[in-house]
């Protein structure tokens, strides 16, 4: 791990688990969105000396975390927070129901935890599936013989 990233995790207080060289199985996830995140910011920095590529990234990387995960079946975003964004849009647009019933807080938040908490299930029961499903070729070794 280089310095520049053991400096990083420093200073934002975390810690960072090294996996082993040109090895992306052990963190295929965290890989693969690595790969389509810098192809998207690749896609609109057309000059290599371009200063901004900070604002792409941001705004790619807002677009992964709110695209519908296949494994999981929703989105990061919702996964991590328990709620979908909303664009400015959709915030200025006057949307839901009127009626009393459905304006009370504690009703609504107990609403959206419950859904955040199926949610989950769901995608623990998706990952499970996904896991258990895989070829064997993958979590098995080959057999060698000598000769």
């Amino acid at each position: 791990m280089s310095d520049v990233f053991r400096t990083f995790n420093r200073i934002a207080g975390q810690r960072q688990s090294p996996t082993v060289a040109y090895r992306p199985q052990a963190n295929g996830t965290a890989e693969r969105m690595a790969q389509m995140l810098t192809r998207a910011v690749k896609m609109y920095v057309a000059d290599v000396n371009q200063k901004d590529w900070d604002e792409y990234a941001e705004r790619r990387t807002f677009t992964l975390n709110t695209a519908q995960d296949r494994i999981r079946g929703d989105t990061p975003f919702f996964l991590v927070h328990g709620w979908d964004p909303r664009s400015t849009l959709e915030v200025s647009l006057p949307v839901g129901s009127t009626h009393r019933r459905d304006r009370d807080p504690r009703r609504w938040r107990n609403h959206v935890q419950s859904h955040y908490q199926r949610a989950r299930e769901v995608v623990n029961e998706r990952l499970r599936d996904a896991i258990r499903d895989r070829p064997v070729c993958i979590t098995s070794r080959p057999e060698i013989k000598s000769g």
